[in-house]
């Protein structure tokens, strides 16, 4: 990213809202590249927005006007929930708790779908009622 910057900071003025879901890019190293007081959103999403069933933590810098929050919160609302924070230093958290959290749940139900199978049940009975 640090070599797009450069070539894509003349296309920012004073009314762009920057939209990141770069993971570990923090707001600091989009800041460098950018014209002072660029509003900048740095977004997580988790793996269950690619169906619309996720949830989308955001913290943006000081220069985010209220509209910007309004806008970005509604491109973002379609990928399921969005969660703002106030402190970039929780993203480190957010991405443990919800990045990673849907991957243990759906390998939890993976492990009951085995456990079911072996069991005795069908395959389909035992994946419905993992799931379920």
């Amino acid at each position: 990213m640090d070599s797009v910057f450069p070539s894509l900071a003349k296309f920012v003025g004073p009314q762009t809202l920057i939209l990141s879901i770069a993971a570990g890019r923090t707001l600091s190293s989009f800041e460098k590249f950018l014209p002072p007081q660029t509003a900048i959103v740095r977004a997580m999403p988790n793996s269950p927005a690619q169906v619309g069933r996720g949830i989308t933590v955001c913290v943006s810098n000081s220069a985010l006007k209220p509209s910007q929050r309004e806008y970005a919160t509604e491109i973002l609302s379609c990928l399921g929930e969005v969660l703002w924070i106030n402190h970039e230093t929780d993203m480190d958290a957010v991405t443990a708790v919800s990045g990673s959290g849907p991957a243990y749940v759906f390998h939890f139900v993976e492990c009951l779908t085995h456990a079911g199978i072996k069991a005795g049940l069908s395959s389909e009975v035992a994946k419905r009622l993992a799931r379920a």
